[in-house]
Formats: C-alpha cells, structure tokens, sequence
C-alpha cells in the first residue's frame, strides 16, 4: 500500500511513498500538466511576449518556446504576461502578492492564474474581489474541472494603462 509521508504533510506538496504512492504522484504530475497547458493556451503568447513563470509545473516551460522571453525571476520585469499555476492559494497574503503581480507587469500587461478550489481562500470570488482591489480590470475568473484533476479556480486579469499609455504611479496597497 502507498503510505504518505507524515513528515511531509505540513509542506506544500507532500510525498508519497510505496508503489500505490509513486502512481498517485504521477497521475498528480499528469493533472497538473492538463492546468498548465491550458493556462499557457489561455495566455496566447506571441513571439514578442516577455513572460514571467510561476508555479512547479514543467508544462509552463513549453512558454518560453511561444514567448521572446520567458524566466523565473521577477527582478527581470516589467513583463507582458504572468502565469502561475498551482501557489496562489499557497501565498500567505494573497492581497499582497498579486499588488506586487501587477507592479511586475507593463501597461495592459495579462496575469493568467489557475489554483485548485477547495484550498484556494475564498475560492472564486475571493479570488475576484482581490484582483479588483490590488487594481487589475478586466477581471476575468471561472471554475474549471480539467480531466483527471480537482476543481479549478482560473483567472484573467490586465494591469490598467492610463491615458498617455504609459504605466501608472505604484499605489499604496492596503495590506502593505
């Protein structure tokens, strides 16, 4: 039988153990893919997109073929897109974290997210009403059940552009 790791079960993502375990992480790993992939096709990246990846899944990679540039490490903004898959409702204060999502992109720059229902905090319209607040438009959300996979909440939303088109003064966020 597959045994979980008790050691394991505060960390984000725990192991399992045992042959039952090492098939339930890969069925995992295979559901996974299906949210990122479908995040990646949402994104409709272009060869001049300059995107900034998070999330553990290895289906995101496959933007940095679609994108001119693609990378990991927010201190290389401002960028065109933000993907992330799988953290958002890992993020202890998610206000805060997408404040800080919006400031990493340009104007009329698109954050495309996707997180699992049942552990994201305040689910769909949390979720909603957060993006609204941190200032993104455009706010789009939806729950989504990928074959093989848990109950998805997935949203879109733009950094707003101002008149002259160029990038608005930092806010002050209320949780900062």
């Amino acid at each position: 039988m597959g045994e979980t790791d008790s050691r394991d079960r505060g960390a984000p993502l725990h192991r399992s153990r045992g042959p039952l375990g090492r098939t339930a992480q890969r069925s995992r790993g295979r559901a996974d893919a299906v949210v990122e992939e479908q995040v990646v096709r949402l994104a409709g990246l272009t060869g001049t997109d300059e995107v900034l990846v998070l999330g553990p899944g290895a289906a995101l990679r496959p933007a940095a073929d679609r994108a001119r540039r693609a990378t990991a490490d927010p201190a290389e903004a401002p960028f065109d897109v933000v993907l992330s898959t799988h953290d958002a409702h890992r993020w202890p204060d998610r206000p805060t974290a997408l404040a800080d999502l919006l400031d990493l992109l340009r104007p009329d720059g698109e954050l495309l997210l996707s997180a699992p229902e049942e552990s994201l905090p305040g689910s769909r319209p949390g979720l909603d009403a957060d993006l609204r607040a941190c200032g993104f438009v455009e706010v789009q959300s939806w729950l989504w059940h990928p074959p093989g996979a848990v109950l998805q909440v997935q949203a879109r939303a733009r950094r707003p552009q101002d008149a002259e088109g160029r990038p608005q003064a930092p806010r002050d966020h209320p949780t900062r």
